[in-house]
């Protein structure tokens, strides 16, 4: 059983060797592309994976997106704690998308790689 074990270990270490030799032998701006590509493949990944709940602060969020999907209007009195960028962002999320808030977080995951790649750029 133990010598199994070591065989996957060996078997894992070969794996990243050649990834490493072929990142070695790949451009700055190709590794870093394939980083990125490969952190959001992970990030959708675990949405997908683990499905969550808004709470919190998120939940007030989805609230008040809820509200400006159904066209009742940002507020509901306590709208002066929430600045309202969230709020719409996911209203047109869900408006186009039905009400799913795990495709509001891959748009998020997106935008998060977006706004890395930009400041990597500059």
């Amino acid at each position: 059983m133990l010598r199994d074990g070591y065989k996957i270990y060996e078997g894992l270490i070969n794996r990243f060797k050649r990834i490493y030799y072929h990142l070695e032998h790949l451009e700055e701006q190709k590794t870093l592309l394939f980083i990125f590509g490969i952190s959001l493949f992970i990030r959708i990944l675990y949405i997908i994976i683990f499905p969550t709940i808004p709470s919190s602060d998120a939940a007030a969020y989805d609230a008040l997106a809820i509200g400006l999907m159904k066209g009742e209007g940002y507020g509901g009195g306590t709208s002066s704690y929430w600045p309202p960028g969230q709020p719409f962002f996911l209203a047109v999320i869900y408006i186009f998308f039905g009400y799913n808030p795990q495709i509001a977080y891959v748009f998020e995951a997106l935008i998060l790689g977006g706004v890395y790649e930009t400041v990597r750029i500059f």
